[in-house]
C-alpha cells in the first residue's frame, strides 16, 4: 500500500512541477473612440454611443499559440487559425475583451451556448527589409450567437446570427517592427511610434462591435454598440514555450520525505 501510494504521489508531484506550459501571446492596446460610434438606446455604456469621441477604450488579446497553425505557406506571412473548421465553430485560441466607459466586453462570450460560433484570426505580414519594411498585424475576436432551429443541437444552424461580439486590430507601418512571421516575439508602440507609422501613410485602428437581436424578432435589437477607434498603444509579448519546470523548495523536501520512507520501509522488510 505504501509503495502504491508513495509511487501516485511521486507522479502527481512530477505532474505538477515538470510539465511545459502552453506558449502564450499577449497583447494589450488603448486607443481613442473616432467619430460614428454609437450605443443604440444608451443599452450598453448609458451615454447614447459607444464611448464619446475622444473617449479612451483599453483592451487585451491573449493568444494560445501553441494551439493554431500557419494556413499561409508564404515566407513573410503567418495567417494562424485552427487546424480544422467545423460548423459551428468552439475553438477559442484568441481571447479578446475591451473597455470603454468602466464596461468590459468579453468578444467570446457566445460561446458558452450551443450554438456559440467563433470566428478568429491572428495574423502577421513581415515584409523583406527590401519592400520598404512594411510590417503589419492584425487581431480579430469573434464569437456569434447562431441562428438555430433548435439553440440546443448545432444541426440546423444557419450562417445568421442573433448576436456578435467583436474586437479587431489592426496595424499597418513602414517601420520594421516584426522581426519574422510569428507570433513569438515581442514590441511595444507607444503613441509616438504610432503617430510616426500614420504620419508615413500607415494606420493603426481597431473596431469594436456587440449586438444582439431578439429570438422571434431577428431585425429587433435588444441592444447594439459599435465603434471604431484609433490606436495610442500597443504591447505585445510573448511568454514562448516554457522550459521543464524547477521543482520548487518545498516540492523537493515533499520528494525526500517520500525518498526517505521509501528507503525505511525496504529497511523493515
Amino acid at each position: 500500500m505504501r509503495a502504491v501510494f508513495g509511487a501516485a504521489a511521486l507522479a502527481a508531484l512530477m505532474a505538477t512541477t515538470g510539465a511545459a506550459q502552453p506558449a502564450l501571446a499577449n497583447v494589450t492596446f488603448t486607443g481613442t473612440i473616432d467619430a460614428g460610434s454609437y450605443d443604440l438606446g444608451s443599452t450598453i455604456y448609458g451615454q447614447g454611443v459607444s464611448g464619446q469621441v475622444g473617449d479612451t477604450i483599453s483592451g487585451s488579446f491573449l493568444i494560445d499559440t501553441g494551439s493554431i497553425v500557419d494556413a499561409n505557406g508564404a515566407p513573410n506571412t503567418g495567417i494562424w487559425g485552427p487546424a480544422s473548421n467545423p460548423f459551428p465553430q468552439p475553438f477559442n485560441f484568441l481571447t479578446g475583451q475591451y473597455t470603454i466607459d468602466g464596461v468590459t466586453i468579453q468578444a467570446g462570450q457566445h460561446l458558452a451556448q450551443p450554438n456559440g460560433h467563433s470566428l478568429e484570426v491572428a495574423a502577421v505580414f513581415d515584409m523583406n527589409p527590401n519592400v520598404n519594411l512594411q510590417d503589419a498585424l492584425s487581431l480579430s475576436d469573434t464569437s456569434q450567437l447562431l441562428f438555430c432551429t433548435d439553440p440546443q443541437n448545432a444541426i440546423g444552424c444557419s450562417g445568421s446570427s442573433l448576436a456578435d461580439s467583436v474586437v479587431s486590430l489592426n496595424v499597418f507601418g513602414n517601420v520594421d517592427w516584426l522581426q519574422n512571421e510569428t507570433l513569438e516575439q515581442s514590441f511595444s508602440l507607444d503613441s509616438a511610434a504610432i503617430a510616426n507609422i500614420v504620419g508615413a501613410g500607415g494606420s493603426a485602428s481597431g473596431q469594436s462591435t456587440h449586438w444582439r437581436t431578439n429570438d422571434t424578432h431577428p431585425f429587433a435589437f435588444q441592444y447594439d454598440a459599435r465603434g471604431t477607434f484609433t490606436l495610442t498603444s500597443l504591447s505585445f509579448t510573448s511568454s514562448g514555450e516554457e522550459p521543464v519546470g524547477t521543482p520548487e523548495p518545498a516540492s523537493l523536501a515533499l520528494l525526500g520525505i517520500w525518498l526517505a520512507g521509501l528507503v525505511a520501509a525496504r529497511r523493515h522488510r
